[in-house]
C-alpha cells in the first residue's frame, strides 16, 4: 500500500501549490511556478476544471500534485488539452507516478 493519498483540487491547498512548484522547478532549464496572482489567473480561466487538478499527500502534508485545462477555442472542431508535468517535493518520487495513474 501507499503512503499517498489523492485528493482533489481545493482552493485550501492553494499554498502547499505555490511552495511545491517554486520548489520543484528549481532546477528545471526554464524555471517556471505559479505566483499567487498568477494561481488565481489559472483558477479563474475558462479552461480551469478543478476536477482535473489532483495533490499527493503524506502524512496529511500536501507533497505533489498534477494537473490539465481543456480548452475550446472559438471557432475550432477539437478541444486542446494540455497536462503539466506533476510536481513533487525532493524524496516524494514515488508520488510523481501516482499522480499519473
Amino acid at each position: 500500500m501507499s503512503r499517498y493519498c489523492m485528493r482533489p483540487y481545493n482552493s485550501d491547498f492553494d499554498t502547499d501549490h505555490l511552495k511545491i512548484g517554486t520548489q520543484a522547478s528549481r532546477c528545471w532549464i526554464w524555471p517556471y511556478a505559479h505566483d499567487a496572482d498568477s494561481l488565481k489567473r489559472l483558477h479563474a480561466a475558462p479552461g480551469f476544471d478543478p476536477h482535473l487538478w489532483l495533490y499527493a499527500l503524506s502524512e496529511g502534508e500536501v507533497v505533489g500534485f498534477v494537473g490539465a485545462m481543456v480548452e475550446s477555442p472559438p471557432g475550432k472542431a477539437h478541444a486542446t488539452a494540455t497536462i503539466f508535468f506533476p510536481r513533487v517535493l525532493p524524496q516524494h518520487d514515488e508520488a510523481a507516478a501516482l499522480l499519473l495513474q
